[in-house]
């Protein structure tokens, strides 16, 4: 079994397919590939791309999903996922539960600033790792927040911008 710091990306590409019921056309065409080589994909060989999984990720919009490959792609462990049950599935629920990680934020920011000033021999990386993962959280909050208003108001995230 191929997993990249305990995310195991084609358990998650497997389960968000079956979420989706979207078949090896469906696949190839979000990637701009062959069927046939999204059907080579389910034996865990040959490795599915960054760049393939981002864009299923995004074309299909499934939370989770994008998630995971953010996970896979930067080797955060899979337990960066439970952050996705913190709060209720809807947008206000999501919105609240972003403006309290970013208070919290505004902690691990202020921390980082604190060791940050210090010299650097003197800065250990156990200090860093707690406000550093506030940061990702928050950061990943805001972003599947913002994913959610999008999904309840059935807008595409390029349609914001025009």
């Amino acid at each position: 079994m191929i997993t990249l710091n305990q995310v195991n990306i084609y358990r998650e590409y497997q389960d968000f397919r079956i979420r989706k019921n979207l078949s090896n056309t469906d696949i190839a065409i979000a990637c701009g590939i062959s069927k046939q080589a999204v059907g080579e994909w389910k034996n865990e060989k040959p490795l599915i791309k960054n760049s393939y999984l981002e864009r299923i990720a995004h074309c299909y919009g499934d939370e989770r999903f994008m998630l995971a490959a953010f996970c896979y792609r930067h080797e955060i462990p899979s337990s960066f996922l439970t952050i996705l049950n913190r709060y209720n599935d809807n947008p206000l629920a999501m919105l609240v539960g972003t403006q309290s990680e970013d208070a919290e934020s505004d902690e691990a920011i202020q921390s980082l600033l604190n060791y940050l000033s210090k010299p650097k021999d003197t800065i250990k990386k156990d200090d860093l790792a707690v406000p550093v993962i506030e940061m990702l959280e928050t950061g990943a909050f805001m972003f599947l927040s913002a994913m959610r208003v999008l999904k309840d108001q059935n807008i595409k995230v390029n349609q914001v911008w025009r």
